[in-house]
């Protein structure tokens, strides 16, 4: 019984929920509450039926999603890669499946202003347990910041 309880405990602790190990203070899913070009608010949420009520950015391993979530629980994904080093945080969307008609996958909401290269490299500014922000500024000059929030 003793040996069964050791490795009952052993497979329990070693259980894992987030797979491809730690990735740290990025985890999970954060919403993005508001985006500022040049210190003026962007629209990123309209009261019309068809616009998108909420984008979500969830990083895990090395993939990051992004969701645009419509009324009626439509719900939008695209992938990318991310990397961080220090400050620096970079989304890559240049990632292609023209065989399956899925390209639309990869291409991130035109919302989100990034990069039109598909490598957008962002500044964090700001990650605490709770709330991210992250700028960078585009190749005409302009200075996009983004304010998320961890809702968990």
């Amino acid at each position: 019984m003793t040996v069964f309880v050791v490795c009952l405990s052993f497979v329990i602790m070693a259980g894992c929920t987030r797979h491809n190990g730690d990735i740290g203070d990025l985890f999970g899913e954060w919403r993005l509450e508001r985006l500022t070009a040049d210190g003026q608010e962007t629209e990123l949420y309209d009261d019309s039926s068809d616009g998108p009520l909420l984008y979500t950015w969830a990083f895990q391993g090395n993939i990051i999603r992004i969701n645009t979530i419509y009324a009626h629980n439509r719900v939008f994904d695209c992938f990318g890669t991310w990397m961080r080093d220090d400050d620096l945080l970079e989304l890559c969307f240049i990632y292609h499946d023209n065989s399956q008609g899925t390209d639309y996958l990869y291409n991130p909401p035109e919302a989100m202003c990034f990069s039109p290269d598909g490598v957008t490299r962002l500044h964090i500014d700001r990650l605490t347990g709770k709330k991210m922000e992250v700028s960078y500024t585009s190749a005409d000059g302009v200075e996009y910041r983004y304010y998320l929030t961890h809702p968990h």
